[in-house]
Order: structure tokens, then C-alpha cells, then sequence
């Protein structure tokens, strides 16, 4: 024991020290909040005292007053459209998310195969009017969208439905379709997401699968499929794609009000969208990303590790869902500006009538390392208004018309072979590593990997050569059970 009079203190220095770890570990406590949060459990009819504190006791759907840093499981069954529009408290979130059977809030009461087989599905409308929200289907499979999608039929489900453990369904809506999901505030997150849009010319009337936006917003493994016209109308500042698969616009021909098809339509002056490693099937109209309003400024998206394609037949003088008219990106409309845009090592195959890019105004884009093939009914072509620029190098165009686009280091080759192991069974992946496509100009991150995660080495387009024999993603989120 030591007496008060032999009491020794610690050096100044290991005391400094000592604190200096009490406020890391306070940082990180608060910092990681969300490890702690509550959980409720969320059934369509809900069960028991319907107090949300596990599945005998289940909410009946959503609350309609939630509490900030709590996570809502939501069960398989269906949901009709819910509004979110909890205050905000700061930067803290709201999470809804699949309850799956590696991950269910509590096993009180759980049960797999009758909660967490198949999709929570809700139907129109579901509104984001309060930011800070995160939508999780709560799935794993890690190729472009979600569930192994495409499905067998533009209409139908992906494969495993349940890794899509959400699903957003509009096909009962018979007129005034404006909207799957509106949305007024922001940032907020949507991954391992269904959204069915409805085809119907007769009643989408500007059938939107995303109307109005705010800032930022994260789109992860989303599968949007079906849709009569346009899946991005306006959200478009600080917007991130990511590792999803979009399957036809238009597909039941234009809208009865003229409504134009597009993946996305930008109205509204916008800055650092991301584009990336996503698949964009059929889509058709004015363009795949259309910027197209006056006197509005467009500045630094970044396209790239995409996949663009057209999976009709040109039959007729026109493919089976139309065509793009004005390019892949159109910067149009007068005083709608594109500036500082990045386009690179993306694949484009099969694309339609129009195939490269249009900037009616003054702007500027890097377009690298991008390959296309196939393009047999319609024009590559880099359009740019006066004071505009284009730094066009190190495409390869293959089977692609006589005409080549002019540039540094670029590869025409009009009887060049298909690339692909089997692009019309999205397998994307280049079957050889010949001289039309490994001429690839060495670029910084984010562009040093492929889709797939392997370091780019030689190779343009979206995917590196991996070797013979390469294929599709392995399998992902299989579980094992011991018994």
C-alpha cells in the first residue's frame, strides 16, 4: 500500500496520452451509434400486443412515426405505400430493412420460411419527404442489381426474388401513374431494391419511377424493370448509381402524353453524379442520361465500369423497343451545359441509332477507354456546341460501321469478332485479350478496377480479361447449415 505522503502520479506524458484514447473511444462510441440501435418487427397484419419488440408482438405495417436511429425489420407479405416524414435529429438515420434469415432483429417468434423467404412488397406510392432514410432490401448477391437479376421476361422477377428483399410494385396503377417513389428531402440510401414500374402507355402519364429528388441520394444493387418512360425524372445532384441493372423505357411504345423515354432526365442545375458498374438494357428515347433544360449547369459526373445494350433485333427500320435519338448522354436545350464529364471504360454494345454523345452548348468531356461493338444501324458520333470540348482518346469501336470517330489511340476495326463470352446472356466478359481491346491508357482511381474487381490491366470497356473460360460472378450470400 502506498501512503498519501509516497503517492506517485503519472508523467505528464502518459497521462496526455490516456486522454487523448478517452476521447477517441467517446468519438467512436458516438460515432457508431447505429451498432446500438433499437430494432422493431414489422409484419403486414401485425401479431400479439403489436408493440414492434419482436415477431409474436409485431407492428401491423410501418408506424407512422418512427424513431431516429432505430432499424424497422419489415417480413415477408404485402405492404401498401408508406410516407416517411420523421423529423430530423441531426445526421441520424431511419433504416427500414428486409428482415432475412441472417439477420432478423430477434428470433423470438421468428420464423424463416413464412418471414424471411421471399419480399416485403409495397405498393404505390412510397414518399420520402424527410431526409436521413435508408431503404435496405437486405440482400447479398454482388453482380449488377439484385436477387441474379435480369428475370426471364422484362416484366418478370429476378431469380431469387428474396435477395430483392424489397420490393416496389406498380403495375395495379391504372392513371395518373406520376411516380412510383416521390421524393422532396434527402441524403437518403435505396440497396437491394425491386422496383417493377408499369408499362402501360395508356395510364403512366409520365410514369416515373423516381419524381422530384433532393441531394444526395445512394442507389445500390437496385433492379428497375418495366418502366413506361423515365426511372430518374429530376434528384439528380450528388447522385450515386451503383451496381445496379435497368431493363427498358418506352417499352409499350411513347406515352400518351408524349413523354419522352430515358433512364434519367437532369432539369435542374447539378453537380458530382456518379454512374457506375451498372447494366442499362433497352433503354430507349431521347437518351440513356438526358440534361436538357435552359440556362441550367451540369458539372462533373463521372460515367463509368457500365454496360449499355440493346438486346432487341433491328428489324424494319427500327429496333423492337425504338431507339435513342440523341445519344447516350444528351446535353441539349439551349443554355443546358455539360461541363468537366468523365466517360470511361464503359461497354457499349448493340446501342441503337445513336451511340455516342451530344452536347448541343458549350461544355467538356474526357471520353477513355470505352468499347464499343456492334453498332451496325445507326452512328458514332462526339457532337459539341461552340466553345465546347471533347478529349476523345483510346476507344475501341469494333464491327462498328466504316466511319471511326477521330482521336489518339483509338481502334477501328470494322470486321473485328464479338469480344464477348455471350453478351446476349449477359455475360459481358471479354472472351480473348486481342489487339482491339488491350491498348488500355493507364487512368487513377477510380478507374484501376473492372466491374467484376480485378485491377485493369491492359484492357478496355467494363471488364478486364481474366483468362479463358471467364464468366460470371461467383455465387454470393449462401449459407451453410449444420444439423
Amino acid at each position: 500500500m502506498v501512503s498519501s505522503n509516497e503517492r506517485k502520479f503519472l508523467p505528464s506524458q502518459v497521462r496526455w496520452f490516456l486522454n487523448a484514447v478517452l476521447v477517441v473511444l467517446a468519438l467512436f462510441l458516438g460515432s457508431t451509434s447505429s451498432a446500438f440501435a433499437a430494432c422493431h418487427t414489422v409484419t403486414p397484419s401485425g401479431s400479439g400486443s403489436k408493440t414492434g419488440a419482436d415477431w409474436n408482438n409485431a407492428y401491423a405495417e410501418i408506424p407512422s412515426s418512427l424513431v431516429r436511429g432505430d432499424i424497422y425489420y419489415v417480413a415477408d407479405g404485402a405492404y401498401p405505400g408508406f410516407t416517411f416524414n420523421t423529423g430530423a435529429s441531426g445526421t441520424t438515420t431511419v433504416e427500414i430493412r428486409k428482415a432475412q434469415s441472417y439477420d432478423n432483429c430477434t428470433s423470438t417468434g421468428w420464423n424463416t420460411s413464412t418471414m424471411g423467404s421471399a419480399q416485403a412488397v409495397f405498393h404505390r406510392v412510397f414518399n420520402i419527404s424527410a431526409p436521413y432514410f435508408i431503404l435496405n432490401g437486405n440482400g447479398k448477391q454482388t453482380a449488377q442489381g439484385c436477387g441474379g437479376a435480369p428475370g426471364p421476361t422484362i416484366a418478370g422477377a429476378p431469380p431469387t426474388p428474396s435477395d430483392c428483399g424489397i420490393k416496389i410494385d406498380d403495375t395495379s396503377c391504372t392513371s395518373n401513374c406520376i411516380g412510383v417513389v416521390t421524393v422532396s428531402s434527402g441524403p437518403f440510401t435505396f440497396k437491394y431494391v425491386e422496383l417493377l414500374g408499369n408499362s402501360n402507355p395508356s395510364a403512366n402519364e409520365d410514369n416515373f419511377v423516381f419524381a422530384g429528388g433532393s441531394s444526395p441520394s445512394t442507389y445500390e444493387h437496385v433492379y428497375g424493370h418495366n418502366t413506361g418512360a423515365v426511372y430518374f425524372q429530376y434528384g439528380c445532384n450528388q447522385r450515386t448509381v451503383e451496381y445496379s441493372y435497368f431493363w427498358g423505357t418506352e417499352i409499350q411504345g411513347p406515352t400518351s402524353d408524349g413523354t419522352h423515354g430515358q433512364y434519367s432526365y437532369c432539369g435542374n442545375t447539378d453537380s458530382n453524379g456518379v454512374e457506375a458498374n451498372n447494366v442499362y438494357r433497352d433503354i430507349t428515347g431521347t437518351a440513356v442520361w438526358t440534361f436538357a433544360y435552359p440556362d441550367n449547369t451540369h458539372t462533373g459526373w463521372v460515367f463509368y465500369n457500365n454496360v449499355i445494350f440493346n438486346s432487341t433485333t433491328y428489324t424494319g427500320g427500327s429496333l423492337t423497343l425504338g431507339w435513342l435519338s440523341d445519344g447516350l448522354i444528351a446535353c441539349i436545350n439551349s443554355g443546358s451545359n455539360c461541363n468537366n464529364f468523365t466517360f470511361a471504360q464503359n461497354t457499349i454494345i448493340n446501342a441503337g441509332d445513336s451511340s455516342g454523345i451530344n452536347n448541343e452548348n458549350s461544355g467538356s468531356y474526357i471520353v477513355e477507354n470505352n468499347l464499343w461493338y456492334g453498332i451496325t444501324h445507326g452512328s458514332i458520333s462526339f457532337n459539341v456546341g461552340t466553345g465546347g470540348s471533347y478529349t476523345q482518346n483510346h476507344n475501341s469501336f469494333i464491327a462498328s460501321g466504316s466511319s471511326c470517330p477521330s482521336g489518339t489511340g483509338n481502334v477501328c476495326d470494322e470486321s473485328g469478332a464479338n469480344p464477348f463470352v455471350s453478351w446476349t446472356t449477359n455475360n459481358f466478359n471479354l472472351a480473348s485479350d486481342n489487339n482491339d481491346e488491350n491498348s488500355r491508357l493507364a487512368l487513377g482511381a477510380p478507374f484501376t478496377v473492372d466491374v467484376n474487381g480485378n485491377a485493369f490491366t491492359t484492357d478496355r470497356g467494363a471488364y478486364q480479361y481474366a483468362g479463358a473460360g471467364a464468366g460470371p460472378n461467383p455465387p454470393s450470400g449462401l449459407t451453410a447449415i449444420v444439423q
